[in-house]
């Protein structure tokens, strides 16, 4: 019956928005793409190539997200809020500069906001599915609904 199947099937068909990426997911997601263990992005260390890791991923955070400079700031370890502003401009200024790092800094954002862009595709197309089935119910009526739907 059309109502057990709802019931099977509430999981998958619910309505309820796809749960936000977390800043600290955002953060694991940079820290593989940049080659360094998330500890060591929050870390002390001052190392040229994850110092300009750290960097970019500050950047990035300020660029993609509304956290504030003290939030990404206590993101990362704690550090002074100055800090996160010194890494912006850094970034910002390098990108003008140097190829590689414009290159490096775009493809993560790219690909931070693909990844947050299938994952909003995701619950549209169950949403999708879960609104054809309730019109699916209604008949006749329910296939025109289906069809702009559908066109939509």
């Amino acid at each position: 019956t059309v109502g057990m199947a709802e019931k099977l099937l509430h999981d998958l068909l619910s309505e309820r928005k796809p749960k936000a990426r977390t800043d600290e997911e955002m953060l694991a997601e940079m820290a593989e793409y940049l080659g360094f263990p998330v500890d060591q992005l929050r870390g002390k260390s001052r190392q040229r190539p994850l110092v300009t890791a750290r960097q970019i991923a500050m950047f990035v955070f300020r660029d993609t997200t509304d956290l504030s400079y003290p939030a990404i700031a206590r993101l990362f370890g704690g550090r002074d809020h100055t800090t996160v502003i010194h890494a912006v401009d850094k970034i910002q200024r390098l990108m003008k500069e140097r190829k590689q790092i414009y290159d490096q800094v775009t493809d993560l954002v790219q690909r931070l906001k693909k990844a947050c862009l299938l994952l909003y595709l995701q619950y549209m197309i169950t949403l999708y599915h879960y609104r054809a089935f309730e019109i699916r119910k209604k008949g006749v009526y329910g296939a025109v609904c289906l069809q702009r739907l559908i066109t939509f």
